[in-house]
């Protein structure tokens, strides 16, 4: 099957540059197709000012397959056009079932003539950058600039939110949509700490950086090569107000592409400029060299599969080693962050759609305008609190927003498997909808049987180096030629054309284009890996799961982890347990849990190992979704009476009272009767009212086997009132400790303060102005703080001094304060 349109003159490229007369003719065709499908020439864009006229189909049949092409002559109405872009596309009844599209630039003779000079530079075109004022540019460097923004062009004019959907094709800037953006302002006691950006051009502007180098990270699906293409668009459009607009070349390049790729020039000359360019990797030097703003755009480091070699100009420019002055930006899954260089770039973190950003998607990209439709699409998002906080990942957003417009009963999910499981059904069934009725039972079958996919995304993601494309030819042969031509027609798989050629001397009939293939997105990857794990640990396939897994790392694949469980409840209880005896692995083993559907006594077995063996920590800085998936595994744990051993809450508590703990994110923490211990841990630093700190004590009432509360790194009242105390003092009440450094201090509730020191020698804490009490001293052993107002009473428990005849009585008003500086 041709996986495009050939255009005459353009030697087997998905896209090129033709020079042309304002009038002329264009031929384009596909060979070799099953079933037949018709061709139309059209303008890229509506506002085109150009006629087809005296259109010459042919068609041919050749046994079971046809060769179809078209001939057209066109008219430019408009004289002054220097360059237009127009397209051969598939269209009628079968068009569907192919992705079949060539883009071509037509350039006409008037474009050949040179502008005359102006103020000494060369003058170009409005959409190009404007141009430093003291610098010349060669022709060479101007035609460069144009090959590569006719690239950027295609890239970001061709944006897919479902891909199974052909003819939803969008410019970049009519979907995209900014998420939340946040930038690292350092790091102490081992946390990053980060404030959030206003906006995504904040990353191209120069003021407030501290270096040239940055990095973009999000978690799969966060929307970073969407921000990339963002930026293209707007250094391409030249927009006035953009800060791009003063660069006066950006280099495009996706990592995934460059595996055996080292130098720079080549990756250009590759896979940006069109076979026909006459721009050698000296050239691209050579102008590089003259520019005086660059920006190198590098996306997906996670999926580089060089991202080990150390002999590449990529990672000499990560080092600072190469194009010094050059600004670059690198994108990454953050379980993918270079460390080794990290120190020298900018982080930058995305952490997806809040409300506010996925109505506007909605409004921007779905529905074109707000009102009750925009309104109804988000009331069924808020119905289903797992899919509300699924949606939190763009690219989920993204997919639920164009699938619930098109279908009114769309319905709930449980998990983020049940999600995906929609997702990739709702892709067949467009696809079958489309076919006739005699061919749906051959596609059910490749829809259910996909064990050959499924190993190669496994092997592929499970390799030393992740190597998540293909060779075209070798795929096919793999998958079977109808199940792979299957694949590309649904979106599932893309094709991708990458320049090849062993040595840039040679002539250019050496030179041609190489057909990738790859997963629309790594998730799909995901998905398919996931299914291989889940059939090999269900089927007792798997001597060892350490080895097996080894090299899944779950930080960087959770989703293989979390589909699996969904997929086999076998798979998931050893996953689980293995999960359970990483480091850090408890999180994930969590999010598995909830990926059961079926809660059965081996589910509650699940739980209850997850939350009787070690500590459980909710921190702010955690997705809503780990969040409420946490909360839910704990609820499960508390109503069928499993001990919870501890609960710690890190950052995030915004109130409490007797019914429950809110949470900064939104989240709420019913009374949970199980635990037997609960940590808070606001912000160091934290000064907590005496009426905050009696909110926590009132919810700790209502946990009934709770044995411990414990406050750290925080400021407390030193005193309480003993009608405050009443009702905590008449009840079973937890023992309460104060941590606010390393000492630690129970609450002594008959005299409603804190204590410090053992059970021989103790200190009763007051506090007041700087003045302090007569008698008044700080225990040995207590630190002192410089220009801190606090003091201490000393009181003997057996009220005997170690002295014979000696009693130490002291008496003083206790005055309410806060403890500093602990």
């Amino acid at each position: 099957m041709p996986a495009f349109p050939v255009v005459d003159g353009c030697n087997h490229q998905q896209y090129c540059v033709l020079e042309k007369e304002l009038r002329d003719v264009l031929t384009c065709s596909v060979l070799g197709i099953r079933p037949e499908v018709t061709l139309e020439w059209r303008a890229f864009r509506q506002e085109t000012p150009i006629v087809f006229t005296q259109h010459a189909m042919k068609v041919t049949q050749k046994g079971d397959v046809y060769d179809v092409s078209l001939t057209v002559n066109y008219d430019i109405t408009v004289a002054a056009q220097d360059k237009i872009t127009v397209e051969c596309h598939a269209v009628g009844e079968n068009s569907e079932l192919f992705s079949l599209s060539t883009k071509v630039d037509l350039l006409f003779n008037n474009a050949k003539r040179r502008k005359p000079r102006r103020s000494g530079i060369n003058y170009i075109e409005e959409d190009i950058p404007m141009m430093k004022l003291d610098t010349r540019y060669s022709e060479k460097a101007e035609r460069f600039i144009k090959q590569l923004k006719a690239k950027y062009e295609i890239l970001y004019d061709s944006v897919q939110p479902i891909p199974y959907i052909k003819d939803s094709m969008y410019c970049i800037d009519k979907v995209f949509v900014e998420g939340g953006i946040e930038r690292m302002t350092g790091i102490s006691k081992g946390e990053a700490h980060w404030d959030i950006l206003s906006s995504y051009e904040e990353l191209v502007k120069e003021n407030g950086s501290k270096t040239k180098l940055k990095i973009v990270e999000g978690e799969a699906g966060y929307g970073k090569s969407t921000l990339t293409l963002q930026l293209l668009y707007d250094w391409c459009k030249s927009l006035h107000m953009s800060p791009l607009r003063g660069v006066d070349v950006v280099i495009y390049l996706r990592l995934r592409q460059l595996g055996g790729v080292k130098s720079i020039r080549s990756a250009i000359r590759r896979f940006i400029l069109p076979m026909d360019s006459d721009i050698s990797e000296k050239d691209v030097q050579e102008i590089l060299n003259q520019m005086n703003s660059v920006l190198v755009l590098l996306d997906d480091f996670d999926e580089y599969p060089d991202r080990e070699n150390r002999e590449t100009d990529f990672y000499h420019i990560m080092k600072k080693c190469m194009f010094q002055e050059f600004n670059v930006i690198l994108t990454t899954r953050p379980s993918c962050v270079p460390e080794a260089i990290a120190p020298h770039f900018d982080r930058v973190r995305l952490t997806g759609f809040g409300e506010e950003a996925r109505k506007m998607y909605v409004e921007k990209a779905v529905i074109g305008n707000g009102g009750e439709a925009v309104d109804k699409i988000m009331r069924k998002l808020q119905k289903n609190t797992v899919l509300d906080d699924l949606c939190q990942v763009p690219l989920f957003f993204v997919v639920f927003a164009h699938m619930t417009y098109e279908k009114e009963d769309f319905v709930t999910f449980n998990s983020v498997t049940s999600f995906f499981r929609f997702m990739i059904a709702s892709f067949h069934r467009h696809m079958r909808n489309k076919m006739r009725d005699d061919n749906v039972a051959k596609f059910e079958l490749m829809e259910n049987e996909h064990k050959e996919l499924d190993e190669v995304a496994f092997k592929a993601l499970s390799g030393k180096n992740q190597k998540i494309n293909w060779d075209r030819e070798k795929l096919r042969i793999t998958l079977g030629h109808e199940f792979y031509d299957h694949y590309i027609r649904i979106g599932i798989l893309l094709e991708e054309e990458n320049l090849s050629f062993a040595d840039t001397s040679y002539p250019k009939s050496y030179i041609q284009y190489k057909t990738k293939v790859r997963f629309y997105h790594k998730l799909f990857c995901e998905w398919y890996a996931a299914h291989y794990v889940a059939e090999q640990l269900a089927g007792g396939k798997i001597h060892s799961i350490h080895k097996f897994l080894q090299n899944l790392d779950p930080f960087d694949l959770q989703y293989v982890y979390r589909f699996a469980c969904g997929l086999n409840k076998i798979a998931a209880g050893k996953i689980i347990q293995y999960l359970q005896n990483e480091i850090e692995g408890k999180k994930f083993a969590i999010l598995c849990t909830l990926e059961l559907e079926d809660k059965t006594d081996k589910f509650l077995k699940t739980v209850s190992d997850l939350v009787s063996s070690s500590a459980i920590t909710i921190n702010k800085d955690e997705s809503k979704l780990l969040q409420r998936s946490t909360i839910q595994v704990l609820e499960f744990a508390s109503k069928n009476q499993v001990p919870i051993s501890c609960l710690v809450l890190d950052e995030g508590i915004a109130e409490a009272n007797d019914g429950g703990i809110s949470l900064k994110s939104g989240l709420y923490i019913p009374v949970l009767s199980t635990i037997e211990k609960l940590e808070i841990r606001p912000e160091k630093g934290t000064e907590m009212t005496q009426n905050e700190t009696l909110a926590v004590f009132k919810y700790a009432q209502e946990c009934h086997n709770l044995k411990n509360l414990t406050f750290i790194d925080c400021l407390l009242p030193l005193l309480f009132s003993l009608e405050s105390l009443s009702s905590f003092m008449k009840s079973k009440h937890p023992e309460v400790l104060w941590k606010p450094s390393k000492h630690e201090m129970p609450l002594d509730i008959s005299n409603d303060t804190w204590k410090f020191g053992n059970s021989q020698d103790s200190w009763l804490l007051t506090g007041g102005g700087t003045g302090g009490a007569q008698g008044a001293r700080a225990p040995p052993t207590f630190p002192q703080v410089k220009n801190v107002p606090f003091f201490y009473i000393k009181i003997e428990v057996s009220q005997v001094s170690k002295r014979p005849g000696n009693q130490n009585e002291h008496s003083g008003r206790a005055v309410s304060g806060h403890l500093r500086g602990l």
